[in-house]
């Protein structure tokens, strides 16, 4: 299953005050998957940093969007920005957890005439 994640930007910090996009140094997206039996979750893992680029440095759209092609139903999905000073921003709430896959179809009835 694939996961087509699309981050917007926080355009305030978490005291309120104004974030600029201009201030943002790099996006992170994170998983946690679902281990064991019973499943629990386990350990987080970055699966991408986008990292400014360009002049003067900012983040492109093709930052704002991330594609795990290794998801697995019970999978969590956060991600966070950090600014350029080094700060690193709160995860995104709520986490988004990938849904189960549909189950398989019921057996078909069969029927026979013997003689």
């Amino acid at each position: 299953m694939n996961a087509a994640l699309v981050a917007v930007f926080p355009t305030v910090r978490q005291d309120g005050t104004p974030l600029a996009f201009t201030d943002i140094a790099s996006i992170t997206y994170q998983k946690t998957s679902l281990v064991g039996s019973p499943p629990v979750p386990g350990p987080q893992q970055s699966l991408k940093v986008n990292l400014a680029s360009g002049t003067p440095a900012q983040l492109q759209p093709a930052d704002l969007l991330f594609t795990d092609s290794a998801a697995a139903p019970g999978d969590s999905y956060t991600a966070f920005v950090t600014d350029v000073q080094g700060h690193i921003g709160a995860p995104s709430t709520p986490p988004l957890i990938a849904p189960a896959l549909q189950s398989p179809p019921a057996a078909p009835t069969l029927s026979a005439t013997f003689s």
